[in-house]
């Protein structure tokens, strides 16, 4: 087992490591079957991965939305997703509701044709929703000081586009208000080993379906 991470699972989490393994046949030819916690406790103790860091002091966390469609939130995380591929930016737009994934892919950079893109796909495959939350750059609002609130009065492609639609749109001015999505990028970055094990090999093309069969559930 230590041999098979070491060699062929290095950059495996302890969870999607046995994930891999569990009831593969080890070099001996017996099935692996121990459980997740015997995995994890063994290569932590050999030093092949650390213990998850503790959390801070409690925050509370913002109240979801009562029903799907109220409020959808949309951002992107520059990771290097793929292997043999640079950073990209994932681009996620999610029910606040249920933590759902209604849009996702993957682009060189993020921008006004990305925003507009998501929110199209996500009309066109589930209808009209009634607020978008994003964080406040320049592709979404316009701040006239770095830090300061928005200037409504000046809206981007994408305000003018929501504003049509009759959709409101809300800029996020803390941390907390984003925590869904932090941690959806958080679980998101420790998942590219297995997609990498499926074949996905710099295709952004051929990521996209593979990458919402993994996330969906990731934000719960």
């Amino acid at each position: 087992m230590l041999e098979q991470f070491r060699t062929q699972y290095f950059d495996f989490t302890a969870k999607h490591f046995h994930e891999a393994i569990h009831g593969e046949k080890m070099p001996g030819g017996a099935k692996f079957e121990r459980s997740y916690t015997f995995t994890k406790s063994v290569l932590q103790l050999r030093g092949l991965t650390t213990k998850a860091k503790k959390r801070g002091a409690h925050r509370r966390r913002r109240e979801r939305r009562p029903l799907p469609g109220m409020m959808l939130f949309q951002d992107a995380s520059t990771h290097p997703w793929l292997e043999g591929h640079g950073p990209l930016d994932l681009v996620a737009t999610m029910d606040d509701a249920t933590s759902r994934l209604l849009s996702i892919f993957l682009v060189e950079q993020e921008g006004t044709w990305s925003s507009l893109r998501g929110i199209r796909e996500t009309i066109e495959e589930h209808g009209l929703f009634s607020s978008f939350y994003t964080d406040r750059s320049s592709h979404y609002f316009f701040t006239p000081e770095a830090g300061e609130k928005v200037d409504a009065t000046r809206p981007t492609q994408v305000g003018r586009a929501l504003a049509q639609l009759g959709i409101e749109h809300i800029a996020s001015y803390s941390p907390q208000g984003r925590g869904r999505m932090e941690r959806l990028w958080g679980t998101l970055q420790k998942r590219p080993p297995p997609l990498r094990q499926e074949g996905v090999r710099g295709d952004i093309e051929a990521a996209k379906p593979m990458a919402g069969e993994h996330v969906h559930g990731a934000a719960q």
